[in-house]
Parts: C-alpha cells; sequence; structure tokens
C-alpha cells in the first residue's frame, strides 16, 4: 500500500531518477538505472526531466515521481489525497488517465478529492462522505457530473 499526499515531498537538490532511487533504497529495494527509468516512463514524466533537479518540477511531475515511487515499492493500492489539487488542466487529464492505465492494471485506487468532474472521470464507484460517513456510493458510469455535483451539494446542504 502507498499513500500519495497532494503535495509530494520530494529532496528538490536530486533529480527525479535519484529521488526514485533515494525512496527504493530506504525500502531495501536496488533497482538498475534502466528499471527505474521505465517506472518513471510509466508514469509519464518525459525523459529529459527525469535527470534534472526537482526544485525545477512543476507539481504534476512530482505527482508522477511519487507514483513511480509507489510502483517500485510493488504497492498493489494506492490512497490518493486530493491529487489533481493546483494542476493545470492537462496535467490533471494525464493524473486521470494514468490512473485509469494503473486501475486497468489491476491497482486499487482510493482518491480523496473535492474536483468532482476529475473524480467522474477517473473513478469506477464514487463515494460521498459528510462528516466522516459515507451517506452516498455510485457507479460512475451512472451519473453525469452536472448531476454528480447536485448530488454532492444537496448531501452539503444538511
Amino acid at each position: 500500500m502507498a499513500y500519495i499526499p497532494e503535495n509530494v515531498s520530494l529532496y528538490p537538490h536530486l533529480s527525479g531518477i535519484e529521488n526514485l532511487d533515494y525512496f527504493c533504497k530506504l525500502a531495501s529495494l536496488k533497482y538498475e538505472k534502466n528499471t527505474l527509468i521505465s517506472f518513471l516512463n510509466q508514469c509519464g514524466l518525459q525523459e529529459e526531466a527525469q535527470s534534472k533537479k526537482v526544485a525545477g518540477y512543476s507539481k504534476g511531475m512530482r505527482q508522477k515521481v511519487g507514483i513511480a515511487i509507489a510502483l517500485a515499492k510493488n504497492a498493489s493500492v494506492l490512497l490518493l489525497d486530493e491529487p489533481a489539487s493546483g494542476l493545470d488542466p492537462s496535467a490533471s487529464s494525464e493524473l486521470s488517465s494514468l490512473l485509469k492505465k494503473l486501475a486497468a492494471n489491476g491497482t486499487t485506487i482510493l482518491m480523496a478529492s473535492h474536483d468532482l468532474f476529475r473524480v467522474r472521470e477517473t473513478a469506477d464507484r464514487i463515494g460521498i462522505l459528510n462528516k466522516g460517513n459515507l451517506v452516498k456510493e455510485l457507479d460512475a458510469k451512472s451519473v453525469s457530473a452536472n448531476d454528480l455535483e447536485s448530488i454532492y451539494l444537496n448531501f452539503m446542504k444538511n
């Protein structure tokens, strides 16, 4: 299991591949450089960025390294907290595509988010929480984004 917070904390003076290697070694995992590159490629981090210092990365690029760390640790369950918060529409769309691909390959993904559009586009099942209680569960395909917003707002009024 891996937790990926809203703001992935990486070492800014290290590159993406160096951060990945470091966090793998903390978990007693040692990978060849080509394997580390493969994890980063799977997560959509551009090859030209992989050897650059993380200090120059966008939030979306840091998220990709965080997901690569989870993959390298063989996490079959990902817990994501507001993963698309602060991402531009392009990066948010890339994140959704990546999460759908991971889910299709057997990874279980639990995502907490207020971004109803992104949730609707990414998830198979949607749960609405109010004050820590599950108040509604929906099949994502059975509801439009507008209907989801109405349902959500209705539960938040009470």
